[in-house]
């Protein structure tokens, strides 16, 4: 069917040391909508998203993240993935659009909270990835955890793509 959203991955499948939630690989789209969930064990988290297993300094990220009764603004740039931390709580989810456009920079909106705090902890974070070719697309995602906890299932991560979302038309109703 034209123009409808296609479930590419869905991936519960952490690395031997838990350290990371992969997709696997899928075939690229023009646009991306990734949900996430994630459970810790251990210690804290400290996540960053990743794509195609890159973690050259080619990532730029632009948040608000809503902790508690405080606000911060954040502006990173040269980093080895996009920050996706608002809490030491034992989960969090999230949702990520994609523009996987090829020629152009690949620019992620991230939306998350977690699930363990009251009120709920979020965040709203923009994105960017730089690759060496902007040619590349993006074909697998990987949440990667360099905090001293680890993940613990559930954790879950699921892809859908699609080419276009719409397709224009001159007749009225």
């Amino acid at each position: 069917m034209a123009n409808s959203w296609v479930l590419l991955k869905d991936a519960s499948t952490l690395s031997n040391s838990n350290d990371t939630l992969d997709s696997g690989t899928f075939a690229a789209r023009k646009h991306l909508f990734v949900r996430y969930f994630t459970s810790k064990t251990g210690g804290n988290l400290d996540c960053k998203i990743r794509f195609n297993g890159v973690s050259d300094a080619q990532y730029s990220e632009r948040g608000r993240r809503y902790i508690s009764n405080t606000i911060a603004n954040d502006l990173n740039v040269d980093r080895t993935g996009i920050e996706i931390n608002i809490s030491s709580a034992t989960r969090q989810s999230g949702i990520i659009t994609i523009e996987n456009r090829v020629g152009s920079p690949k620019l992620a909106m991230i939306r998350m909270c977690d699930v363990g705090t009251y009120p709920p902890h979020r965040a709203d974070i923009m994105g960017k990835w730089l690759p060496t070719s902007l040619d590349t697309q993006i074909t697998s995602i990987q949440i990667h955890n360099s905090g001293s906890g680890s993940f613990d299932n559930p954790s879950e991560i699921q892809v859908w793509g699609i080419e276009d979302t719409f397709t224009p038309t001159t007749s009225k109703a």
